[in-house]
């Protein structure tokens, strides 16, 4: 049987459903090309976005773009055991919940460690770990250095020093990606899978203790309180 051809003046407005529409690809999207004919949208890959490529040219579905320099992603965790997801993966803060004494010899600042992987694009990485320092004799000295893995960042080296000191010291570092990995500066030639970035802190002698994660003075005189430490991680394209 012969099938007769319909124009378009025939059918009514809002009678064709979906129903009536021929089997595609899931996924696509229906478009029209620069001669205004219908066509479609190949699917995308997941996480892109539907981007327009200007008149005469279908729309396709790319990666978003994101130009140097922008936030890939960044943690923000407070160090009583709490977690969050980010692109990379989910991460768990220390769990700090007593002051900690700072010896002669050098030992890991409880909070500050966490291995930590980067999304794909990462040339930054940088690391923030706000720590409270609180006096035990009046006058406190010590040194503080970063730890990349088992290396250490040799121009972070830095020091705490103050009379009655009862205050958040907030220690920074940036770590490059890509290049000559460089120990001095914690630079790295690639960074896809975990790696742990730690302080470790010690006094100069023990006439000039100081100790950490609790207050000495808060409010009143000789008032003692903990205080948790904090780590955020800032991914950089």
């Amino acid at each position: 049987m012969a099938l007769t051809k319909v124009s378009g003046d025939l059918i009514a407005d809002n009678a064709v459903g979906l129903a009536q529409l021929a089997g595609g690809t899931d996924g696509n999207l229906i478009t029209f090309d620069a001669s205004g004919n219908p066509s479609h949208v190949p699917t995308g890959t997941a996480t892109h976005v539907l981007t327009s490529n200007g008149a005469g040219a279908a729309p396709t579905f790319q990666a978003t773009l994101q130009p140097a320099g922008s936030i890939l992603e960044e943690l923000s965790l407070v160090c009583n055991g709490e977690t969050q997801t980010v692109s990379s993966g989910t991460y768990t803060a220390p769990n700090v919940s007593a002051l900690q004494n700072v010896t002669t010899s050098f030992a890991d600042i409880n909070g500050s460690s966490i291995s930590y992987t980067p999304p794909s694009g990462t040339t930054r990485v940088v690391y923030t770990c706000s720590v409270q320092v609180s006096y035990v004799n009046s006058d406190s000295i010590g040194d503080v250095t970063f730890y990349l893995d088992s290396d250490e960042v040799v121009h972070a080296r830095t020091g705490i020093s103050g009379y009655y000191t009862d205050e958040q010291h907030h220690f920074t570092w940036t770590f490059r990606i890509g290049g000559s990995a460089d120990t001095n500066t914690g630079r790295v030639a690639s960074w896809s899978s975990g790696k742990t970035m730690k302080l470790q802190a010690r006094l100069k002698n023990s006439g000039h203790e100081f100790r950490l994660h609790r207050t000495s003075t808060w409010a009143d005189a000789g008032a003692e309180h903990l205080s948790v430490p904090r780590l955020s991680i800032r991914a950089i394209k």
